[in-house]
């Protein structure tokens, strides 16, 4: 499985972020996490191939099916 992982500082999601991931991929996040999500602009994790939130990625397929991530975002406490 390719990752990505934020290990320093702090890590902060803005209101109206979009994550897509690839099948194989995941964000891990090792650092402490400031949501800053609000009932109007949520934060969402969902697949590369997924228009209907955020930017079209190049190479989407238009079309999401079968599973992408298992998990797409691992939060680890204590820095290891």
């Amino acid at each position: 499985m390719t990752l990505v992982t934020i290990s320093t500082g702090t890590a902060v999601f803005e209101a109206g972020t979009r994550i897509k991931s690839a099948a194989g991929k995941k964000l891990t996040v090792t650092t402490p996490i400031t949501w800053k999500a609000t009932s109007y602009r949520n934060i969402t994790l969902t697949c590369k191939d997924d228009d209907s939130v955020g930017e079209i990625v190049p190479g989407s397929t238009h079309t999401p099916s079968g599973y992408y991530a298992n998990p797409a975002l691992e939060i680890r406490t204590g820095g290891t």
